[in-house]
Order: structure tokens, then sequence, then C-alpha cells
């Protein structure tokens, strides 16, 4: 795809038109681009956290000959109050089940989920085998890339797990 700058520059060095098919072409191209970004798909699952107040949504999917889902982070609580964390197992458990609801409203599964990014308070070998063992039981034998971040917190007291996904789902 060409810039606007690179066409600009184009069409002074050569002082003529001769480019014109590649000016049509990148003038498409960006046309192209603009339309497919705006027919993104943004969803606040119910069952989820509305998210609306504090700036994002729970899910966004870009239609390809597939679409691409990016679910955002998914903690252990059904709620934002912090009252409702509990420990990490249970936190885990919860946040797959999350990911389970926002994946289903939009007809994935977690065999669609190509890239996850885990945050754990405070990480430890502990932790990490709960991780694996829920992981296990979300994913089955269908494993994601995965990135593990350990943090020193996370947005809310309490929350000690986030995970976000990014799944393909075929047309």
């Amino acid at each position: 795809m060409f810039s606007y700058p690179f066409l600009c520059r184009q069409l002074k060095r050569n002082g003529q038109m001769k480019n014109l098919a590649t000016v049509i072409i990148s003038i498409l191209t960006l046309a192209t681009c603009t339309a497919q970004s705006s027919s993104l798909i943004k969803k606040n699952p119910k069952g989820l956290f509305d998210p609306t107040s504090v700036c994002f949504v729970q899910t966004v999917s870009a239609p390809t000959n597939g679409k691409y889902l990016f679910v955002a982070g998914q903690v252990g609580s059904a709620s934002d109050k912090e009252s409702s964390f509990k420990d990490f197992r249970t936190q885990t458990r919860t946040v797959f089940k999350n990911l389970r609801i926002a994946l289903k409203a939009n007809n994935a599964s977690p065999k669609d989920v190509v890239k996850q990014t885990v945050l754990i308070v405070d990480y430890n070998y502990d932790k990490l085998e709960i991780l694996k063992e829920e992981a296990r039981k979300f994913y089955g034998d269908s494993f994601a890339a995965s990135t593990l971040i350990p943090v020193p917190r996370l947005a809310i007291d309490g929350m000690l797990i986030e995970i976000d996904v990014t799944a393909y789902i075929k047309n």
C-alpha cells in the first residue's frame, strides 16, 4: 500500500502524471481499507461486565474471508466489585467462563482462539500449575499462541488474573 506522501513525492519527481495508474490503485486500496475498518463489529455480550463507562468493549471482530475476534481482558469476577474476587483458582475458572461467553456471543469457540495474553499478579509456580489445569479444561488439545506476563497488580484490588484472546472465525 502506498501512502499519500509517497504519491506526492512520485508525482513531483516525475513532473507529470505518468504514474496515474499507481495513484488510482493506491486510492482504491486506501478506500478498501477504510471501508473494511468501518465494518468492525463491537459487542458487549450479555453476562459480561459492560465496560462502556471505562472506554472499551469486550469483543471486536474484523471481517475478512473469516473474521478476527478480539476479546478484552477477562477477569475472575462477574462484576467490577472488589469484594467479588475469590482465590486464584476460582478467579481463573471464572476468567475461562467469561471467555467462553464472549466467544459464544460471536459464534466462536476455544478452538478458534489463535492468541492469548495472560497477566498474573504475584506470579509463582503454583499459579502456573492452576492456570495450566484450567487452560486444558478450556482448550482441550487446541492450544493458542500465548504470552504470560507477571504483574504487581491489575486494575482493581483483588484481581489476580486477566486473560485477553484473539480468535479467527472462518466464514
